[in-house]
């Protein structure tokens, strides 16, 4: 029994210590119908200037999903609204057709892209995170949540 609570601890700590989350939010896209004027939106404080943080775009599609990627806009606003934009693709199935990320239902599935590694925001105060859909279909099928991860790098 010591040997098990043992392991468990350690196994535990290590989970621990690989990961710390400075934020992390999903928005539910409505009726699963992501229409490209409906811009995402992530508030967030930071106190810290100095530690590096790696961002992550969360994506959870289903597979009424018609399309293998996702283009996005992806736009950070500064405290001192110094503003910071790109275009990103994340690749959600491969050339046959089979779906990336984790899935619990079967017909859900939840990838999670690396945007930033060790990013370090050089201002305290209020960031703004959007996300845009930039395909150019108006409004896509199968979206069903969109999400923003925040974690301090780990070296």
């Amino acid at each position: 029994m010591k040997y098990k609570v043992f392991v468990f601890i350690v196994i535990f700590s290590f989970a621990c210590k690989n990961s710390i989350v400075f934020y992390d939010k999903y928005v539910e896209i409505p009726d699963e119908k992501w229409n490209n004027k409906n811009i995402i939106k992530f508030v967030f404080y930071n106190p810290d200037t100095v530690t590096p943080y790696n961002v992550y775009i969360n994506i959870r599609n289903t597979n009424k999903y018609p399309l293998s990627n996702l283009y996005l806009f992806v736009t950070l606003h500064t405290p001192k609204q110094n503003i910071l934009k790109d275009t990103i693709n994340c690749i959600l199935a491969n050339d046959k057709g089979e779906w990336y990320g984790r899935t619990l239902l079967g017909y859900v599935f939840d990838n999670s892209f690396l945007y930033k590694r060790k990013y370090v925001f050089k201002e305290k105060g209020t960031y703004t995170f959007t996300l845009e859909q930039a395909l150019r279909i108006t409004e896509v099928l199968g979206i069903k949540n969109v999400g923003l991860k925040i974690e301090k790098a780990i070296e």
